[in-house]
């Protein structure tokens, strides 16, 4: 199955929600640009299920919680279950990618195959939490023309295209196991757990009159040390994330209502109607009105 997407549903926990393909065979196949995402950028989320990126056009950094990735065309990743991660472009110019999105149970089987319990618990539990995928690794270069055999598969639909997937997603994971020695062992860093917690307070209550002392507080740390993490991880501060986080919100009410700008700039935290449309043209590039009337066209 392949579709677009230019939205990340996601529950109280940042965990993206979205159905995968079919309850019978969980997987899809995306197409789309970075910057058809508010903001031009995929907002850190994790899943279940397993991915795979590959950047057709452009230029973007994946953020991880201990570390990200500048990626060119024609390089990717490979995601593992459970990480928390993110897009941002680097570039004005079009972000086009391809991905493929799995649950494993689709390589697995039924829960206690041999499958499952020699091969994927095992890479899922103990595995990386990520590999970068480019064209002048030998490694690499097999895991993408695996990548593009499942996508176009997915794409194709030709009779049989299920076994095409789970063939090349299972010889991916057998690819990158061997890999394992050469990565880093996957485990969930206190900086990454410290994240999500700050995150999902944020999720909750950016309507609210927020400092930095409440964020760093859903961690139970020092204001010094929630500043460091946001810094060292999404490159901002705590209180420019949120500033986002209320205009994206924004922007998503923009596009489904008339609302006027001062309800909307209420509904989203901000004090004052000014500094709203001030920082909405900042990040979005056009006014509060001039989006929604585009969007709407549109």
């Amino acid at each position: 199955m392949l579709s677009t997407a230019n939205i990340i549903p996601l529950n109280e926990e940042r965990k993206e929600i979205k159905k995968r393909g079919t309850p019978g065979f969980p997987c899809n196949a995306y197409i789309g640009d970075i910057h058809n995402y508010i903001g031009g950028e995929i907002a850190l989320h994790w899943h279940s299920e397993l991915e795979i990126f590959m950047l057709e056009e452009g230029m973007v950094q994946i953020i991880f919680a201990d570390h990200s990735y500048v990626l060119r065309p024609g390089e990717g990743y490979f995601v593992n279950s459970d990480v928390l991660h993110g897009i941002i472009c680097n570039t004005d110019q079009p972000c086009r990618y391809r991905s493929v999105v799995f649950d494993r149970s689709v390589i697995a089987g039924h829960t206690g195959s041999v499958f499952d319990e020699k091969y994927v618990t095992p890479f899922v539990k103990g595995g990386s939490s990520s590999w970068v995928l480019n064209l002048r690794d030998t490694g690499s270069t097999a895991v993408i023309s695996l990548f593009n055999a499942a996508f176009h598969a997915c794409e194709l639909e030709p009779e049989g295209y299920e076994f095409t997937v789970r063939d090349a997603m299972s010889k991916i994971i057998l690819l990158l196991n061997g890999h394992k020695v050469k990565q880093a062992i996957r485990v969930e860093t206190m900086q990454e757990q410290r994240l999500k917690q700050m995150l999902n307070w944020i999720d909750k209550h950016y309507m609210d009159k927020v400092t930095v002392e409440h964020i760093a507080g859903a961690a139970g740390i020092c204001v010094r040390e929630c500043q460091r993490t946001f810094v060292a991880v999404i490159q901002d501060t705590p209180i420019r994330y949120l500033i986002r986080k209320r205009i994206a919100v924004a922007a998503d009410l923009l596009k489904s209502s008339n609302a006027a700008n001062s309800e909307i700039c209420a509904q989203c935290g901000f004090e004052s109607q000014s500094y709203f449309i001030k920082q909405f043209r900042l990040i979005m590039g056009v006014t509060p009105k001039q989006y929604q009337r585009n969007a709407q066209t549109n």
